[in-house]
């Protein structure tokens, strides 16, 4: 019996959500609300915790207000179905099957159903869709990461010793490796320049040397300005992608004479040509 845990992006949105399985991997309901990925455990933990004070309300015969989480069942048509809610928010739905009907008594029949999807959700255990989702998959592969070579006796583990003195006092940043990239790529995560607004940005690390030019690099933020007629310019040769939960949109910058440890300076130069409008 798990939470389901999948992908539910929507527009560049990341967002998360879970559907419901019993013991034999059978899917009896879904969630209703969407949460990012930090969320979405605490909402589960804390649904399982509460869910085993959940009334049973037949919504055809009451029109009760309760604030309190709780269940709905009503029939539309021939088919019953049941919610959980939490005052006017539907928190998961589900319908009840019509093989479940015993024939006699059934409301009932379809307390007995909720009762068990009550339990179900009390003992079931979240688990992500795609294994790779998974935060804590994600910090093993950090911890365990295969040295990959990159142009010729290059590797990670280099890239990172060499990064490392220029960039720790500067930001919090990792490199990490995404699908359809070549090579790994530089994360500056949730930088602000002193400034309220924060930032995210990615810069290409494939052609890697002490004197290689990240010339791909791509940012949280779409929307940019030039200044003296210059910015960066949206780049369609490569995809934008999603990466702890935020969109990275690519785009070119040409900037001379700069190695790769004045990352500072890249940064400040393409933070400051964000549009926050």
């Amino acid at each position: 019996m798990i939470y389901q845990i999948f992908d539910k992006t929507q527009a560049g949105e990341v967002r998360w959500s879970w559907r419901l399985l019993d013991k034999e991997n059978k899917e009896v309901g879904v969630s209703e609300s969407f949460f990012t990925k930090g969320e979405i455990i605490s909402h589960i933990k804390k649904l399982r915790v509460e869910i085993s004070s959940a009334e049973i309300v037949n919504i055809n015969n009451s029109k009760d207000t309760n604030k309190d989480l709780g269940f709905e069942f009503f029939k539309d048509g021939n088919n019953w179905y049941w919610k959980l809610k939490q005052g006017d928010q539907e928190v998961a739905k589900g319908t009840i099957p019509n093989d479940f009907f015993k024939g006699k008594d059934v409301e009932g029949t379809i307390e007995d159903w909720i009762k068990n999807i009550r339990e179900i959700m009390q003992k079931a255990e979240p688990k992500w869709e795609n294994e790779k989702d998974d935060p804590a998959y994600q910090e093993k592969t950090d911890d365990n990461t295969p040295t990959k070579g990159i142009a010729g006796s290059c590797s990670v583990e280099n890239i990172k010793a060499d990064l490392a003195p220029a960039l720790n006092d500067c930001f919090n940043w990792q490199i990490d490796f995404i699908d359809n990239q070549d090579g790994p790529m530089l994360f500056i995560l949730n930088y602000s320049d002193e400034a309220a607004n924060l930032a995210s940005f990615a810069l290409s690390l494939s052609e890697y040397n002490n004197n290689a030019l990240p010339y791909k690099c791509w940012m949280t933020n779409k929307k940019i300005t030039a200044i003296n007629g210059n910015k960066p310019k949206s780049n369609p040769d490569y995809k934008e992608f999603i990466y702890q939960d935020q969109m990275f949109y690519p785009f070119s910058i040409a900037l001379s004479e700069y190695k790769i440890k004045d990352i500072r300076t890249i940064i400040k130069e393409l933070y400051c040509h964000i549009d926050w409008s």
